[in-house]
């Protein structure tokens, strides 16, 4: 198994931590607000979040650390979700 991890900034200052799994070429999404204890799945996430997913795996990739199939699968998870055919995990 595969785990990115990043935070984000919010609109109103909060911090908001997320986190990815990539296990059997299959990905599951997770947040948590920074002042709670448990992971959130997001499921099905929305397209901002696999926005965010494929930024992190876009700069990784370019160097080196993860395989341009993971930038492909997502990006194509991402293109199923904005037009509405979205499954549940990209795989």
């Amino acid at each position: 198994m595969t785990t990115h991890e990043w935070k984000e900034s919010e609109d109103d200052g909060s911090v908001v931590f997320y986190r990815a799994n990539h296990h059997a070429g299959r990905w599951s999404l997770y947040r948590r607000p920074k002042d709670q204890p448990g992971w959130i799945p997001l499921d099905p996430p929305a397209a901002l979040e696999l926005r965010l997913l494929l930024d992190v795996l876009q700069r990784k990739y370019q160097r080196r650390k993860v395989p341009h199939a993971h930038v492909l699968q997502v990006e194509k998870w991402l293109e199923d979700t904005e037009s509405g055919n979205g499954e549940n995990s990209a795989g």
